[in-house]
């Protein structure tokens, strides 16, 4: 069980009525904008994972973006039912939008109706410990297929797309960053997915100290 504002809520109903969530997004001493926004639900009428990027190629496609994102999240609450918005650290990503709604490029509302799960902070109330996603994914047994991509060099890419005007990142190094970007996203269903049968046990002790 997860406890969401004083509420017990099981691993199950949050993956049912969950929206899985990771950006990739560049800050330069302020936020710029988001480039990738990754995103999955389940979808328990069809028994099926559904998942959907939205990426900015070159720095005129800055707003289609967020206009995406922002129309899907409201559809997500008021059509499908979702009620919890999952990260994996999720702070930096929720920062970079709130800070963008405030030039009127971002609805925040969208966010803010749902219930943020942090799973790496779950993690800590458990463990007493931080932990990274590649990490968890090892202690879950869930494997990827993408490469671990260098930080400083996405940034490199990203300033190019905001700074220069025809940029177009290249076929390749775009394929790698989706495929990385969609790897992050599963795996936070994943590990919700698996997340009761590995505190089970945990919680069990818990409760009769209790």
């Amino acid at each position: 069980m997860i406890n969401i504002d004083g509420k017990e809520v099981s691993s199950r109903e949050i993956c049912e009525k969950g929206v899985f969530l990771d950006l990739e997004h560049y800050v330069y001493k302020k936020p710029i904008g988001v480039v990738v926004f990754g995103a999955c639900i389940f979808d328990k009428n069809i028994n099926e994972l559904q998942f959907l990027q939205y990426m900015m190629e070159n720095r005129g496609e800055k707003q289609i973006v967020l206009s995406q994102a922002e129309e899907y999240l409201r559809y997500m609450y008021e059509c499908k039912g979702k009620r919890y918005i999952i990260t994996f650290s999720g702070n930096n990503d929720f920062l970079v939008l709130k800070h963008l709604s405030e030039n009127e490029m971002f609805d925040f509302n969208v966010v803010n109706r749902l219930k943020h799960v942090d799973i790496q902070k779950e993690y800590e109330k458990f463990e007493k410990k931080i932990i990274g996603l590649k990490k968890l994914e090892e202690i879950m047994n869930i494997q990827r297929e993408s490469e671990v991509l260098n930080g400083a060099k996405i940034a490199r890419t990203f300033g190019k797309i905001f700074s220069k005007e025809n940029y177009r990142m290249a076929n390749e190094k775009r394929d790698k960053l989706l495929l990385y970007n969609q790897q992050d996203v599963l795996s936070l269903y994943y590990i919700m997915e698996k997340w009761k049968s590995m505190f089970l046990n945990k919680e069990e002790i818990i409760e009769s100290k209790e």
